[in-house]
């Protein structure tokens, strides 16, 4: 799965509660194409949770979950 970073204010958000991230807490997301389920992490490489990503909105990472689970069908 590719790997989205953000900044340590964005993964604070997401670990308080908030749902997305903005554009201007994305640092690296070199390999993400729009619409992509991606594996979110912050600065220090620790893992914050699974977003869809896109290319075009200023929120760049919507959460589907803090946890690391497989996001299937059944999900």
């Amino acid at each position: 799965m590719v790997q989205v970073k953000i900044t340590a204010r964005g993964a604070k958000r997401i670990r308080r509660g908030h749902l997305w991230v903005y554009r201007s807490d994305v640092r690296k997301a070199d390999d993400a194409s729009g619409g992509a389920l991606v594996q979110v992490i912050d600065e220090t490489g620790n893992f914050v949770g699974q977003a869809f990503y896109s290319n075009a909105s200023e929120i760049a990472l919507r959460f589907l979950t803090t946890s690391n689970e497989a996001i299937d069908r059944e999900w």
